[in-house]
């Protein structure tokens, strides 16, 4: 059986990715950061990806460890997700 080669992956710089992806990073399209452990997953998303996003959208980060520095002095802590009642009131709140 023959298998199709695969193309390789362009290599581009930062600075090249960085403004394609503030170009083309919408509302509702999603980005997960997978390495393993020491990979640069923070370093990534605090000086690479944060600057990017801004305030523009609103965003989830799962720190699972909870043991990141660098995560948790540009993240807000969220101990439990909100009730349906607390999130009801809010959107409520913000409404008027």
């Amino acid at each position: 059986m023959r298998t199709a080669a695969v193309p390789a992956v362009p290599r581009v710089s930062w600075d090249t990715h960085a403004r394609w992806l503030a170009a083309h990073w919408g509302i509702g399209d999603h980005i997960s950061i997978i390495a393993k452990t020491k990979g640069g997953k923070s370093f990534l998303w605090v000086y690479g990806l944060l600057p990017i996003v801004n305030d523009r959208e609103r965003v989830l980060v799962i720190d699972v460890k909870g043991d990141d520095p660098k995560l948790a002095r540009n993240m807000t802590t969220v101990r439990r997700y909100p009730t349906r009642f607390r999130r009801s009131l809010d959107v409520h709140q913000r409404q008027h």
